[in-house]
């Protein structure tokens, strides 16, 4: 019906084509495909016919040497698509990448931050996806972060002022055997000026004391000592943490101490000066009771120094009044005119006999 070399009269001069093999293939299944045709060894053409529905038959024919411009005309088209593709590719996969690792990248870099202690550090909320959830999540973390460091913060300042404010010393010794806190009065008796921590070997090397820390240590409750460091009386008493640790509380009893030994030898004061009236008033009473041939001079003397000395006494116990009610607080001074001469020739009458026995 038609050829793409031959027309008119020639296409008419042409041999029936229906017995070629291309073409008694393509009857049977629909395509055909010779190489070489059946013109003779020096047909080298590729022969490929396909049934057509209303014509016949279509066949087309190509030499090698075109087969092969074509073959290589495709590889070409191939492999340039290939490589446009490939660097579409890859510029995609790099637009893609920046537009993921930079979120990640902005996330990295505000987790270091918080981890350094900067909570002002917050993340872009404007990533997509799953970035996003992360960021807004990180934010949210954040958040509560700054509200519980901040909640300790106030907790941590209040046990400082409650501890610094103890009359007694406070320490607060790890399991590892480091000081971790002390408040200012510990320092004081303790005479400590290094800053917390430090080791315990750095505290005054006291045996009760070691002894009270390490037992602490070791999960046991030690009970107030008492003990002697810089000159002045503490009493330590040292309980075991449930987290670990110890804490050693000191209790200046000093002040205590002096007290007592203030009032002991207060009492011996008293006692001593109690003791020569009594004596004094003992002996005349004694004298003036188994003698009754004592002259009347002799007698009145004796009675005089039993009533001095009975107001000595009374006055030794109206000055013990006067220092009780001091102490109490319910002392209120009374001023009233004395006569000195006469506490004067009160003071030496009572130390008379003394000095004129040792001249």
């Amino acid at each position: 019906l038609g050829d793409s070399e031959f027309d008119g009269e020639a296409l008419r001069r042409m041999d029936n084509q229906s017995a070629r093999a291309e073409i008694a293939l393509a009857r049977d299944t629909g395509v055909g495909m010779v190489a070489g045709g059946t013109n003779g060894v020096a047909d080298r053409d590729v022969y490929v016919a396909v049934r057509h529905p209303s014509l016949g038959f279509v066949r087309v024919s190509v030499s090698p040497d075109r087969f092969e411009r074509i073959v290589r005309g495709a590889q070409r088209d191939v492999i340039v698509s290939s490589l446009l593709a490939l660097v579409g590719t890859l510029v995609l996969a790099w637009l893609f990448s920046r537009s993921v690792s930079r979120p990640v990248t902005e996330l990295r870099d505000v987790a270091r931050a918080i981890a350094s202690g900067n909570l002002a550090a917050r993340p872009a909320l404007s990533a997509p996806g799953e970035i996003g959830d992360l960021a807004a999540a990180l934010h949210r973390m954040t958040e509560e972060l700054g509200r519980q460091l901040e909640a300790l913060r106030e907790e941590d300042a209040l046990l400082t002022a409650l501890v610094e404010s103890l009359n007694e010393g406070v320490l607060a010794i790890t399991e590892r055997g480091e000081v971790a806190r002390i408040n200012a009065r510990g320092r004081s008796l303790l005479r400590i000026a290094v800053p917390p921590p430090f080791p315990v070997e750095i505290l005054p090397r006291n045996p009760t004391m070691r002894l009270a820390i390490e037992a602490a240590l070791a999960g046991e409750v030690v009970e107030p000592a008492e003990l002697q460091i810089a000159g002045r009386t503490l009493a330590v008493t040292a309980r075991p943490l449930a987290v670990g640790g110890a804490v050693v509380t000191l209790f200046d009893l000093t002040p205590m101490r002096r007290l007592e030994t203030v009032r002991q030898d207060f009492a011996a004061n008293v006692s001593h000066e109690l003791k020569t009236p009594l004596t004094v008033v003992h002996g005349f009473a004694e004298t003036l009771a188994l003698d009754p041939d004592l002259p009347a001079a002799q007698r009145r003397h004796f009675a005089e120094a039993i009533v001095s000395n009975a107001a000595r006494m009374q006055r030794i116990v109206d000055d013990l009044l006067d220092l009780a009610r001091i102490e109490s607080g319910g002392w209120v001074p009374n001023p009233a005119w004395v006569d000195a001469p006469g506490l004067v020739r009160d003071a030496f009458t009572t130390v008379e006999p003394a000095a004129k026995a040792k001249g």
